[in-house]
C-alpha cells in the first residue's frame, strides 16, 4: 500500500507544472540555448527593405536577456551570434475586403529565418511566419479631395501599415525565441 501512495505523490509535481502552464506560467531552467552564455543579436537582413529587422532583433535580445543570456554588442565577444533574414513580405487585400465591402482592409504576411552560429558552425536554425491586418485611412466625407488630402490619406495608411509590421515583428521574435529555447532543450536531451 505504501508504494501506491508514493507513486501518486510522484505524479503531483508534473500535474502542478501542467496546471501552472495552463495559467500562463512557464518553467525556466536557467540554461542558455545551446550552451551560449553570451549572444550577439544582429539585425536581420531584409531582401526587400520593410524595416522590421531592428524590431525583431531588439525583441529577441530582450527575450533572451529575460532568460538570463548575456546580450553583447560585438560578435567577437559572443559565444554565439543570432542573425537571420526576412525572406518575404506580402501585402494583399484581406478576404473581407475582396468581397466588395466599402471599408477595404489589407493583410500583411512576413516570413523570417534565423540562425544561431558559433564560429561559423550552425547550432540552430528556425523559420517563422506571421500575419496581421491594417486598414487604410478614412477618406474625407466631402468631395473636397485635393492633393493635401491625398497625401494625408497616404501617410495615415502607411502609418497603419507600419504599426501592423511592428506587431508582426514582435510576434515573429516570440515565435523564434520559443523555437530556439525548445530546440536548445531538446539538443541537451531534455535533461
Amino acid at each position: 500500500m505504501r508504494s501506491r501512495v508514493m507513486n501518486h505523490n510522484r505524479a503531483i509535481p508534473p500535474l502542478l507544472l501542467l496546471l501552472a502552464a495552463g495559467c500562463g506560467y512557464r518553467v525556466v531552467r536557467g540554461d542558455n540555448p545551446f550552451g551560449a552564455e553570451k549572444i550577439a543579436v544582429i539585425p536581420f537582413a531584409e531582401e526587400e527593405p520593410i524595416g522590421i529587422s531592428g524590431v525583431v532583433a531588439r525583441e529577441l535580445a530582450a527575450l533572451l536577456a529575460r532568460d538570463g543570456v548575456h546580450i553583447v554588442m560585438s560578435p567577437e565577444h559572443a559565444d554565439a551570434v543570432l542573425s537571420g533574414t526576412v525572406l518575404s513580405e506580402q501585402t494583399s487585400k484581406s478576404p473581407v475586403a475582396a468581397t466588395g465591402t466599402t471599408v477595404p482592409a489589407y493583410r500583411i504576411a512576413v516570413t523570417v529565418e534565423a540562425h544561431l552560429k558559433r564560429h561559423n558552425e550552425k547550432l540552430w536554425s528556425g523559420q517563422a511566419n506571421s500575419r496581421d491586418s491594417f486598414l487604410p485611412a478614412r477618406a474625407p466625407q466631402s468631395n473636397d479631395w485635393d492633393t493635401q488630402h491625398a497625401q494625408t490619406h497616404t501617410l495615415q495608411t502607411d502609418a497603419n501599415r507600419r504599426q501592423a509590421l511592428e506587431r508582426l515583428a514582435v510576434d515573429l521574435a516570440h515565435t523564434l525565441h520559443q523555437q530556439l529555447v525548445i530546440d536548445g532543450e531538446l539538443s541537451r536531451g531534455g535533461n
